[in-house]
């Protein structure tokens, strides 16, 4: 299975066709799967196609649970 190990997981990726390269990101409940018509259909001869899963998606790993981000430090001072 390809994986990428990024800091603290392991990432799935498919690397498939000939080409200039074209990275697919899939949206959320979703995973690498979802490309796969498009890629099969359209995308394959024309370019080097690159599908990952997200971070907890499909057979990429989850990781260790993360903090929710702070938006109070985002947040315009008057």
């Amino acid at each position: 299975m390809p994986v990428l190990r990024t800091g603290d997981l392991d990432l799935y990726h498919q690397v498939v066709g000939e080409g200039d390269p074209l990275v697919l990101v899939h949206g959320s409940w979703s995973d690498h799967t979802s490309w796969q018509p498009a890629i099969e259909a359209d995308l394959r001869p024309s370019f080097r196609v690159v599908t990952y899963d997200r971070r907890g998606h499909g057979k990429s790993e989850a990781g260790p649970a993360r903090a929710p981000a702070d938006r109070t430090r985002t947040t315009s001072r008057p």
